[in-house]
């Protein structure tokens, strides 16, 4: 899983063999310090980019908001694309969180073939409510696709959620090699981000029902692929 990218604050950490001491203390300190100030302004970059959209999430607008002069703004993130990437990295830890609980709770060992599809539906279900409670998922997600700087970003996540759940699809369709898994998989999450991405922006009283259409939708895919290697 890709992992929050944070250099002013990996700079500012202790390494494992330094000299325990007051000076290690003081070190641990600024540490924390520095992580609640990198959530303090992540927090203040999701705020605007859900008011805003990403074309507002300017360095001195975000410096405004977090109550901070710029030069701490820069300390940071030496870019807002810098501060938008690492929006995004903890946004999507975050959501591959929710996809390894869910696929834990609906996808257990001993689940029967049959009911697999039905359980595959559930998943998506999960996901999908999850995105929906989060207000800057759409803004986030066409910053992924719209950036190039980002693009890499969004590219890694899906193949890392296909790597992901393809251990878990082997089962329900033993005859198709790893590789042809995979590449399944990776189809299947992409397929499924560009649907959840045309929910995020529909109008909220529409999002449920357009839910259910995607949980049946990656039920018969998934029954399809089974039917398919029988």
């Amino acid at each position: 899983m890709n992992q929050v990218d944070e250099p002013a604050v990996a700079a500012a950490e202790v390494t494992e063999n330094a000299p325990q001491g007051r000076s290690s203390r003081r070190s641990r300190g600024q540490q924390a310090r520095s992580r609640e100030r990198v959530d303090q302004l992540l927090d203040a970059a999701e705020a605007l980019v859900t008011a805003h959209g990403f074309d507002g999430l300017k360095m001195r607008e975000l410096a405004r908001s977090a109550g901070l002069p710029i030069a701490s703004i820069y300390h940071y993130f030496p870019s807002n694309i810098a501060v938008l990437r690492a929006l995004a990295e903890k946004h999507l830890v975050e959501l591959q969180t929710v996809i390894a609980a869910s696929m834990e709770r609906h996808m257990e060992a001993n689940l029967k073939p049959e009911q697999a599809p039905e359980a595959v539906g559930r998943v998506v279900m999960d996901v999908a409510t999850y995105l929906s409670s989060r207000t800057a998922t759409a803004t986030i997600w066409d910053a992924l696709r719209a950036v190039p700087e980002l693009r890499a970003l969004d590219m890694d996540d899906t193949a890392a959620n296909a790597r992901f759940i393809a251990p878990y699809m082997a089962r329900l369709a033993g005859n198709l090699s790893p590789e042809e898994m995979q590449d399944f998989c990776l189809i299947l999450i992409e397929s499924l981000q560009s649907n959840l991405m045309v929910i995020m922006h529909a109008p909220p009283e529409r999002q449920p029902t357009l839910m259910q259409s995607l949980a049946r939708f990656a039920t018969a895919t998934v029954r399809g692929l089974q039917l398919s290697n029988t």
